[in-house]
């Protein structure tokens, strides 16, 4: 989670220039430990799963 939280502050404090305007960044993530006893579709599912429920709380959010 460290990791995703650095992102989100990284894109919090850089704004982008589009032609005459700036825009702010956001993103959402699902964030999972993998894990070798599961294969990596599993994983890769669970992680998908995680990326929507982030999307249904809002811009901007992590959650794993």
């Amino acid at each position: 989670m460290e990791i995703a939280n650095n992102i989100h502050t990284s894109l919090k404090n850089n704004a982008v220039n589009l032609s005459s305007n700036r825009a702010n960044l956001t993103i959402s993530m699902g964030v999972i430990q993998c894990d070798e006893s599961r294969s990596i579709d599993l994983d890769i599912k669970h992680a998908d799963e995680l990326l929507y429920k982030a999307k249904e709380q809002g811009k901007n959010r992590t959650c794993s």
